[in-house]
């Protein structure tokens, strides 16, 4: 069932309840009026009935042929019944008149009281005292009128009720469609965005509603979905250009050495060449693994606590790449040790690759390494004079296996700064990249800062 039959069948019995509650409420007030109203009627009756009967001998003649004239005023089917109290006792016009007992002894106790019978005979009884005695006085009668106007008023109710609901369907529905034209016209944008063209967009309405943000929403995933597919596409690109440039060298120097007999010399040289090509696809295969690894949730049993400045000045010194290479370390931590909560292994992969980039692309010049400790963080930044980075190409530089357009000369394959973030955003910190072509690069590592030093591991 779509939305809009849904919304307008949820309202209509919403209003179809009400008024029902409502028609129920009035029909049931204007019976108990019509009831108290009639048997009014009837007690005046039985009062002229008994001054009638009982009456005559001591009024004068004007005013009993009063009461004449109004006891000739009878109900519907009206019935008139007088009993002397002595003569007659309950039982006895119980069993006469076929009335409930409850109803006799209410009269003898409240001398009057009301009744209404399942044939809807409405009954008055009174008791009267007269210079004769005392006597019991009962009328009984048919509300015609009123049991006809109850009956017009049910009619009425009834389908007032059914015609408001059918109507409160019908504009319900056509209100809910109204609303919902905008979402109608999402759906249908929706369904014309396909793999090809993730670059279109949902229409959003100018109503600031839930509608828009439900546009605004989906226009953000589909931009999400877009970067995502542009970045799988790219990184699909550049990985077979990469795999297959030493795969290319490797076939090629083979069907070369088995195109005729060679020297030993150049069987050498095509040795060579295969194994480096091999080396190649080893190192571009092994970086695709750990990048891939970096993507899984690690779990906090792996994480120790260890000294960030004893790393970094442990990779400086053990490294023979970083021996004799402009490398300045600078400790203006306000602490006299920073330490952390993270893989120490994966640290040191993150801080590696971001060295090797700095001194790569600084072509000789000092590449400046600072630890800070500005509030909670751990703040590390490496800063290089080299080529740097495009503007533009800057929100890329972190894609897997891409490079910019000024380092195609440069060795690498474009996996390390992507390693990288990953591993600072699975310790839930920040790689924040700042640079400038021709003026170097500034790369900053946000971590953490790890409060309790009881499980403190020494690097080496």
């Amino acid at each position: 069932m779509k939305i809009k039959n849904k919304l307008a069948l949820m309202y209509t019995m919403l209003t179809l309840t009400l008024l029902t509650i409502l028609c129920v409420s009035i029909y049931y007030r204007f019976e108990r009026f019509t009831q108290e109203d009639f048997f009014q009627r009837i007690r005046q009756r039985a009062i002229v009935a008994a001054k009638f009967h009982l009456e005559k001998d001591n009024l004068s003649t004007s005013i009993y042929d009063e009461i004449i004239v109004e006891h000739l005023h009878i109900l519907p089917e009206e019935e008139e019944y007088i009993f002397r109290v002595e003569e007659s006792s309950i039982a006895s016009i119980r069993d006469s008149l076929s009335v409930p007992e409850s109803f006799l002894t209410n009269l003898n106790q409240n001398s009057m009281a009301y009744y209404r019978s399942e044939n809807k005979r409405s009954w008055v009884g009174i008791y009267y005292h007269d210079n004769e005695g005392d006597f019991v006085v009962l009328i009984s009668a048919l509300d015609e009128p009123g049991i006809l106007k109850l009956d017009r008023l049910r009619t009425i109710l009834v389908s007032g009720v059914l015609l408001s609901a059918l109507l409160v369907f019908i504009i319900g529905r056509w209100f809910a469609g109204l609303m919902l034209m905008p979402m109608s016209k999402i759906t249908k944008h929706a369904k014309r965005i396909k793999a090809h063209n993730l670059h279109l967009r949902v229409p959003e309405p100018d109503q600031n509603d839930e509608l828009k943000e439900l546009s605004v929403t989906f226009n953000e995933m589909l931009a999400s979905l877009e970067m995502t597919f542009n970045i799988h596409q790219n990184f699909i690109n550049n990985a077979s250009h990469e795999l297959r440039t030493p795969l290319t060298t490797i076939l090629g120097e083979s069907e070369f050495a088995l195109s005729r007999l060679r020297t030993a010399d150049e069987y050498e040289q095509i040795i060579k060449n295969i194994n480096k090509a091999a080396l190649r696809l080893e190192i571009l295969t092994g970086d695709l693994l750990q990048l891939n690894h970096s993507y899984t949730k690690l779990s906090p049993e792996f994480f120790d606590t260890f000294y960030l400045d004893e790393v970094v000045r442990s990779l400086l010194a053990n490294d023979e790449k970083y021996q004799g290479q402009l490398l300045h370390f600078h400790n203006q931590s306000k602490k006299e040790k920073v330490f952390i909560k993270a893989n120490q292994q994966l640290i040191h992969i993150a801080l590696k690759n971001i060295l090797d980039n700095a001194l790569k692309f600084s072509d000789q010049r000092a590449v400046e390494i600072t630890l800070s400790n500005p509030g909670n963080t751990v703040m590390l930044e490496v800063s290089d004079q080299g080529v740097g980075i495009p503007t533009r190409e800057l929100t890329y530089v972190t894609q897997p296996l891409y490079r910019g357009s000024n380092v195609k000369s440069y060795t690498g394959f474009g996996i390390g700064l992507s390693l990288t973030e990953n591993i600072i955003k699975l310790h839930g910190g920040q790689l924040k990249i700042r640079s400038e072509q021709g003026k170097g690069t500034n790369v900053l590592v946000l971590m953490p800062f790890h409060q309790n030093s009881n499980e403190l591991l020494i690097s080496s």
